[in-house]
């Protein structure tokens, strides 16, 4: 049992640790607030929302018609620090908005699009199920970080960024057909069948 006088004895001689405590916990809260606002005090360094606003609108056509759905990526070229925005296509269109936290800077842009057929195939997972057939529209480059020519710099404000795409070559449909088989075979091998 630990008498009274002892207790106030081991504070007495560890006085020192609360105040190395408050030190260590001064230190922590300034670097989290250097964190959180960056260096110079600009919070859209570190992504947060009292920066300069970027809002990009745009539509992606192929052959000059709108892709029914899929994606655009905005993806930081080498050299700049930002996270990669990646935006539904539907209907032809799509949009960044304010609360996607975008950064001014140089972008690579990747598309991936599909366009229904008009013709109905069986649901995989339901019997007696059909759904839109959709085959890929756009050539498997521009879907590639290190083959897209596409490309956009990205400002402070309100932009439109359109990208018309021409349609697909037979030599486009070919890559995309050996593409999905390739697919197909690895589905097959991780599901034992």
């Amino acid at each position: 049992m630990i008498r009274l006088s002892q207790h106030f004895a081991l504070n007495a001689a560890t006085a020192t640790r609360p105040s190395r405590l408050l030190a260590s916990a001064a230190l922590l809260l300034a670097l989290a607030g250097l964190l959180t606002t960056g260096c110079g005090g600009d919070s859209a360094a570190a992504g947060g929302s009292g920066g300069p606003q970027v809002i990009v609108t745009g539509n992606v056509t192929v052959g000059g018609k709108p892709v029914d759905n899929g994606r655009v990526e905005f993806i930081p070229k080498p050299g700049f620090v930002a996270p990669v925005v990646a935006i539904p296509i539907e209907n032809g269109a799509y949009a960044i908005g304010q609360d996607m936290e975008a950064l001014p800077g140089p972008y690579i842009v990747t598309i991936r699009g599909k366009a229904r057929t008009g013709r109905k195939i069986p649901h995989p997972d339901y019997l007696n199920c059909f759904v839109p057939e959709t085959e890929t529209v756009i050539a498997l480059h521009y879907s590639s970080n290190a083959e897209t020519p596409l490309s956009a710099e990205l400002v402070a404000g309100t932009q439109t960024f359109d990208f018309a795409l021409p349609a697909l070559t037979d030599e486009d449909r070919k890559a995309i057909e050996e593409q999905e088989r390739l697919k197909e075979e690895q589905e097959k091998m991780q599901g034992g069948g």
